[in-house]
This record gives structure tokens, sequence and C-alpha cells, in this order.
């Protein structure tokens, strides 16, 4: 039990541990981030196994003869589920906890009642725990000091007159049944290119294609001279692809910096050791440029819809990549905030990015493009400088055909 509970803080806190939270969190946003989900899911896999027959060689040794239904029944397996579930699986403490409120719920109820209701209040404390501390005691104690911390903050200090305590610190695509048809342009070092199409248009399915979240079937993608069309999505961001996401998809369970960190863990391949100090300092510059340092040791859950995005281009930029992808950046963000943005990316390309950004602004978009593409049915309609593209005849019937759509179906609906 001391190995196992060694191997599981070590590995917890380790370049490992967080790939492997990145994983649970979201397997998708953990590959384009550069983690090798496979190999890590056969890593805990193999760990896991290692310990377990640590574990059941000793009993083994010390009995003549092994029933097997008697030795590995239901309760068992149901058993070493509950007691990580109850105690909380985002911390290598939490099983043991666990496994010592059940043993000892259960070795009472065995002594005053009968060994008969262990399995009926097992299922009760199953329900329970799932209902109301999903994240287990461990995720209970953790949101109570939390919210605990939170309170504090917010109450006025005693003294008015005090200052207050500072609290931050050519491819063919199928994919879900559709099949699109696309051929991408190539694009100069530090250009700004521009991706806009109506809904529908297949911009989120190129930019998948390039990432390596879809395959491409037939056709192949040719970045910096090099055929990466078989690569998996983390060897592509090794190459130097990032991306944000249409919908922020950030590591629920970790701080900003940690989000960082996982990128700065697995994409970021230099030729001598980097210490754990360097990569603080290079994340917190990042941050810092980012706007974000005051938010390194918050929780994602608990940024403002524009903070969301700007740590997503921050994980993208932690991987030092030579293309980066945003995802319609600015959806759903104030005018303000959209101009934010946008300075943001701007600046960003200053570093030897190509930048290709996607979005439904068509402001933002003229003011960012040196050039600027245009789908529509999954095909090059026109690509050229903005003005060149917002003049283009085909360009205006594809906008104005899918904003008819709408109006249409609510004169058939007010017909009927």
């Amino acid at each position: 039990m001391v190995l196992a509970v060694a191997i599981s803080r070590y590995i917890q806190n380790s370049w490992i541990g967080r790939g492997l939270q990145a994983l649970r969190d979201d397997e998708l946003a953990a590959e384009c981030t550069g983690v090798p989900t496979l190999r890590l899911k056969l890593l805990a896999c193999a760990i896991s196994g290692a310990l377990m027959c640590a574990a059941g060689a000793p009993p083994r040794c010390t009995c003549n003869t092994l029933t097997l239904p008697s030795a590995f029944n239901l309760n068992y397996s149901v058993s070493a589920l509950a007691m990580s579930l109850i105690g909380g699986t985002a911390h290598w403490a939490g099983p043991i906890i666990g496994a010592i409120l059940l043993s000892t719920t259960q070795q009472l109820l065995t002594v005053t009642i009968s060994s008969e209701v262990n399995v009926l209040v097992l299922g009760v404390m199953l329900v329970l725990f799932v209902v109301a501390a999903p994240e287990g005691i461990i995720g209970l104690i953790r949101r109570v000091r939390r919210n605990r911390k939170e309170g504090e903050a917010m109450m006025p200090p005693e003294n008015p007159s005090a200052p207050a305590a500072d609290h931050r610190r050519s491819p063919s695509v199928s994919a879900a049944s559709r099949r699109s048809t696309m051929s991408a342009s190539r694009s100069a070092p530090r250009e700004r290119f521009g991706l806009i199409g109506p809904n529908g248009s297949g911009k989120t399915t190129l930019i998948n294609c390039i990432s390596g979240a879809f395959r491409t079937e037939p056709g192949t993608v040719m970045f910096r001279d090099e055929d990466i069309t078989r690569l998996q999505p983390h060897m592509r961001t090794r190459r130097g692809i990032a991306r944000s996401f249409q919908i922020p998809r950030p590591f629920k369970s970790m701080t900003v910096a940690e989000n960082l960190m996982v990128a700065l863990d697995f994409a970021v391949a230099t030729d001598e050791p980097v210490s754990a100090a360097q990569r603080r300092d290079t994340m917190m510059s990042i941050l810092t440029q980012m706007g974000l340092a005051s938010k390194a040791d918050v929780s994602v859950t608990k940024l403002s819809q524009v903070e969301l995005r700007k740590m997503e281009l921050a994980r993208a930029m932690a991987t030092h990549p030579k293309l980066l992808i945003s995802d319609e950046a600015m959806a759903g963000l104030s005018s303000s905030e959209v101009d934010e943005v946008l300075d943001l990316l701007m600046s960003l390309a200053d570093h030897d990015i190509t930048i290709i950004m996607i979005e439904h602004i068509m402001q933002a978009v003229m003011r960012f493009s040196d050039r600027v593409m245009c789908l529509d049915a999954g095909r090059i309609i026109a690509i050229g400088t903005p003005s060149e593209v917002m003049a283009n005849q085909r360009v205006q019937e594809a906008y104005s055909w899918h904003l008819a759509l709408p109006s249409m179906a609510l004169m058939r609906v007010t017909a009927l």
C-alpha cells in the first residue's frame, strides 16, 4: 500500500499526471495540446495492472487453493470502484479515504446488523455521492475551502480606510455522415489569413483536417513541405500546428497555469533539459502577454468568456506554434472584448507565426486579414485580398442565400 501511494503521488505531481488529468477532462483538446493520449492510456493500464498484481500476489502465496467465484465476485469489483468514487479520483489520497470509510462502515454493519446489508448500504452511498458530491470527498473538501476563500474575499475589510488585500495571485473528409470536398491554399510565414463562409460551409471541417481531428480520405495535408496526412493530432502539434476551439475546451479540473503546463510538458521539444522554474517563467510570460498573469492560479471554471478565449490562445501559444488556427475566438463577446481579442491576435502575428482566423464578424476579418478565403458547401469560391473577396459576386450570393433561408422558413410557417 505504501508503494502504491508513493507511486500515485509521484505520478500525480509529474508531467504524466498532468497529461492523464488533461486526457480525462477532454481527450481531443489534450491531443491538440500535444498529449499522446493512446500512450498515456497504455501506460496507465500497465501501472494499474502492476499494482494489482503486487497486491494480489501475497494472498495467493499464503493459500493452497483458490476458488475464483468466491475470491473475485462482483462485490469486490464494485467495492474497489466505490472506494475511488467516494474518496475522489482527482487526488491520490481520495481512494485511501474512500477505502477507510467504506471498509469501516461495512465492518460495523457486519458486527452490529448483518453482512447482507453491505450491498444495500454500498448502493445508497454510491447514489448519494454521485448526486451530491460527484468529485468525491476530496472534491467536496476542495469546493468548501474554495467557497470559503471566495466568501472571505468578498467581505469588506474591517477598517474601511485600510487598503484591501490583493487576492490575485484538395482533401476529402468523411465525418458524421457528411462529405466535404476542399482544397486549401498555401500561406506565407507571418501571414494573417482569414477564413470565412456561411454556416455549414466546411470551415471547421477544414481545420479539423489540418489539426488531425479528422482523417483525410483521400488527399494529403502538407505543412512546411512535409506530408503530415497520417500523423496523429499530438504529432502535428509538435510539428508546429496549434488551434483554439469554437466552443472553449479547457481542462476544467486544472488552473490556468496547469492548462499551459500541459502544453509545455508535451508539445515543446528541446535539445537540453528544461527545469520546472524555466517552464514556470515561460508560462508566466505567455500569461502576461495575454493579460492573464493575475489568473494563473485560478481554476478555469471561474473565468469569464473572454478570459476563456484568451486562455485557449495562451495554451496554443505555449506549444510554440508556427501555425495558429483561431476558430471563432470572438464568438459571444461584446464589441470592446472583440477589439481586445483582435488586437491580441494581431500582436501574435508579429512573432513569426502564421494565423488562420475563422470568424463571422466581418469587420474583424477585414481589419485582421492580409488575405481572405471564402468557402461554401465545402468548396473555395473566392480567395484574395479582403476587398476583392467582399466584392466577389459568388460570395455575396452565398451569404444572401443563407441569410434568406430563415426568412423563407418563417414565411412558410406564417402561411401555414
